[in-house]
């Protein structure tokens, strides 16, 4: 059981009209992370604590597509004036984590790891790792197939309405899921965790 707060995370990454669906596998396409989002929740009354949102620096592919300019809203002004590189991103989101057990909805420990291999970084903090919080919601019919994190809290009818595709937007619509179905008696996943 988790004691006090945990984070939940979410990436938004370089993508291509159907790169998705051919799971980025044209030259040229990598899952280059462009937004680090996370908020600390108290595990067990899931009330917000903190938020990080950090805009990273695609390095192979530092011009934005006009798709994921339109699907994410993200710009490349924003990424070139906000953002900074990934070793600077996982650091600053490996100290926001203070230890503290992570989840997301899907993968994205994964992509996130796959990035520090991509740019042969070496970090001074180990790579993240977190629990996939869609075997939860599989669990509790959320066909997680169909819909993605920014969308799940609309399908469970989770009362919040924000643009998905931006990192921090789908941490609160994952946020809301959980505590919409929690409220509706499904074991809260954050205190099942040993």
């Amino acid at each position: 059981m988790t004691n006090g707060s945990v984070v939940i995370f979410d990436l938004e990454y370089t993508a291509w009209e159907g790169s998705n669906e051919r799971d980025w596998s044209h030259p040229g396409e990598f899952r280059e992370i462009v937004q680090i989002g996370a908020i600390s929740i108290d595990g067990v009354s899931l009330e917000e604590q903190e938020v990080f949102d950090c805009f990273v620096r695609p390095r192979i592919n530092p011009d934005l597509s006009d798709y994921f300019i339109n699907l994410t809203g993200i710009t490349n002004e924003d990424v070139k004036r906000h953002g900074v590189d990934l070793s600077d991103a996982h650091r600053h989101f490996s100290d926001f984590l203070q230890k503290r057990l992570a989840f997301a909805y899907g993968n994205d420990d994964e992509i996130m790891a796959e990035n520090v291999a991509l740019y042969d970084l070496v970090l001074g903090a180990p790579n993240i790792s977190a629990v996939n919080l869609r075997h939860w919601f599989k669990d509790h019919n959320v066909p997680t197939d169909d819909y993605v994190s920014g969308e799940v809290a609309q399908f469970v009818g989770a009362p919040i309405n924000l643009s998905a595709h931006n990192a921090v937007n789908d941490v609160r619509s994952i946020i809301a899921a959980v505590k919409h179905l929690v409220g509706q008696g499904a074991e809260n996943p954050f205190t099942q965790i040993s």
